[in-house]
């Protein structure tokens, strides 16, 4: 996979932003590990930036799926030679561990669900433009603005259903569990009333007896 590129009519030229080479270490023996195996790594897309993109968000995340799948094959066909890579030391190459698991792989797979947003993520030429996606044009968009985007086309949606499912589902438990307890205490209050009836039967059974003796 080649570095940031641009489409037609919705993309432009990744802009130059600030670099820190010492914010991540790149495990040298992993990178030789796979040139071994004829596996190249862009290395463009393992340098350190801040505020990423979507699109090179992107390429990063297709780009460790795709040497994780290579790398799986190989495995798989007993052709790898000496220490297979993890997934997570791939996925370091070109993003920390927590960051993948708490964006990339979170985000991204729901983004792909929806087609026109899958399109524009790989740069494909019939894409639709920024505008008739995001209804804004912007410089450059990142994980905030997907995140947004994913809530107003799905996320915000859903939770809102869910919980107005559940407070029914409460109250539905409450209602029946009132009931409940209106019938046991009905049961409780006849069943003192028989043992009251009776209890009386007996005292006047009991006066009765004294009455005669007398």
């Amino acid at each position: 996979m080649t570095g940031p590129s641009t489409s037609a009519g919705n993309s432009r030229p990744e802009t130059p932003e600030t670099l820190d080479p010492k914010a991540r270490r790149i495990d040298e023996n992993i990178v030789r590990s796979l040139a071994n195996h004829a596996i190249e790594i862009d290395r463009s897309l393992c340098t350190h930036v801040d505020k990423l993109s979507l699109h090179l968000m992107y390429q990063r995340y297709c780009s460790a799926n795709e040497i994780y799948n290579k790398v799986g094959k190989m495995k798989d066909n007993k052709t790898w030679n000496g220490a297979v890579p993890s997934q997570t030391e791939i996925i370091n190459l070109f993003v920390a561990k927590s960051t993948w698991y708490k964006q990339y792989s979170n985000r991204i797979p729901a983004a792909e669900r929806h087609e026109d947003m899958r399109a524009w993520l790989a740069e494909e030429p019939d894409c639709v433009d920024d505008e008739e996606l995001w209804g804004e044009k912007k410089v450059k968009y990142t994980i905030v603005e997907l995140e947004k985007w994913l809530d107003l086309k799905d996320g915000v949606k859903k939770k809102v259903v869910k919980k107005a499912q559940a407070k029914d589902i409460v109250k539905a438990k409450q209602k029946n569990t009132g009931k409940g307890k209106e019938k046991e205490q009905e049961q409780e209050d006849d069943q003192e009333e028989q043992i009251m009836g009776k209890g009386k039967g007996k005292e006047k059974e009991v006066k009765k007896r004294l009455h005669r003796k007398k």
